[in-house]
C-alpha cells in the first residue's frame, strides 16, 4: 500500500491495522444500522452485506486508500485517505452521490482523512494535517475547519460532543459543535489511535505505552489509566464492557476485554 496514516517508525502492518478495525467498525455499524453491514479495504471499493445472508450484495467504487467509515444523515460516508476526500453513498441505490474535498492541502501522501463519524448534524472527518473537517450533510459542504492536536487519527462522538484523538500529540481534543472550538485538550498516553465513547466515559488506546486512558466527560480528566498489553490501537464499547485491539507486530492478534 503506498500511502499509511503512520506516523515515522511507526512499523505496523497494515493487513493487521485493517483487519482490527474491522472489529471496531463491526461493533458501532452493528449498532448503527441493523440492515446494512458495510466493509472498507485497501482496493478504493466500499462492500454491502445483509446481515440476515451474510453476503455481499454491491461493491462500490470509492476514493483512493479508504480508511474510516461512519453512518449517519441517512447516508454511508467514507475518508478516502490518499484522495483528501469523503464520499457518500446512499444506502438505497448503492451509489456514491457526493465527493467532499476535506482537510487543509489534503492531496498527497499521508495528508487526507482518517477517521470519521456523523453526530450533531453533521460529518465530522480527521486529517492528519491537524485538522477536523465538519460537513454539513444537507449540501455536502466543509462549513468549519477546526484545529485540533498533532496528526489526528480517529473520532468519536458522545452527547453532542466531539472527541479526537491525536496520535503525536499524545492528547484528545474536546470539541463542541455549537462553537466548532476546541474546549479542551487531555494529555493521555503516548500515540493514542482509538478513541470510543461509552458507559459514562471517553475511551483512548495509546499504542505507544500499552494502555488505555479513561477520560470523565464532565470533567475533562484522565480518571484511570490501565495497562492492556503491547500495541493497542483500536477501542469499543458495549456488551457490558470495554473491548480493545491489539495490532501491530503481535501475532497472533488479541483482543482485550475491560470491564
Amino acid at each position: 500500500m503506498p500511502l499509511s496514516l503512520r506516523p515515522a517508525g511507526d512499523q505496523r502492518p497494515w493487513s493487521g491495522r485493517l483487519r482490527g478495525w474491522m472489529i471496531i467498525l463491526g461493533l458501532g455499524l452493528a449498532a448503527a444500522l441493523a440492515s446494512v453491514a458495510v466493509v472498507v479495504d485497501a482496493n478504493k471499493v466500499a462492500n454491502r452485506a445483509e446481515p440476515a445472508a451474510y453476503k455481499v450484495t454491491a461493491t462500490i467504487t470509492v476514493g483512493r486508500s479508504p480508511d474510516g467509515v461512519a453512518v449517519g444523515a441517512g447516508a454511508i460516508w467514507v475518508a478516502n485517505h490518499a484522495d483528501g476526500t469523503v464520499s457518500r453513498i446512499d444506502p438505497a441505490t448503492n451509489k456514491v452521490t457526493a465527493t467532499i474535498t476535506v482537510g487543509r492541502d489534503p492531496v498527497g501522501v499521508g495528508a487526507g482523512p482518517v477517521g470519521v463519524v456523523a453526530s450533531a448534524g453533521a460529518i465530522w472527518v480527521t486529517s492528519v494535517h491537524d485538522t477536523v473537517s465538519r460537513i454539513d450533510p444537507a449540501t455536502n459542504k466543509v462549513t468549519a475547519t477546526i484545529t485540533v492536536g498533532r496528526n489526528p487519527t480517529w473520532v468519536a462522538a458522545d452527547a453532542g460532543v466531539i472527541w479526537v484523538a491525536n496520535h503525536h500529540g499524545a492528547s484528545v481534543s474536546r470539541i463542541d459543535p455549537a462553537t466548532n472550538k476546541v474546549t479542551a485538550t487531555i494529555k493521555v498516553g503516548p500515540s493514542p489511535d482509538g478513541v470510543a465513547a461509552g458507559a459514562g466515559a471517553i475511551w483512548v488506546a495509546s499504542y505507544a505505552d500499552g494502555s488505555v486512558s479513561r477520560i470523565d466527560p464532565a470533567t475533562n480528566k484522565v480518571t484511570a489509566t490501565i495497562k492492556v498489553g503491547p500495541s493497542p490501537d483500536g477501542v469499543a464499547v458495549g456488551a457490558g464492557a470495554i473491548w480493545v485491539i491489539h495490532g501491530g507486530s503481535v501475532s497472533p492478534g488479541s483482543v482485550s476485554r475491560i470491564e
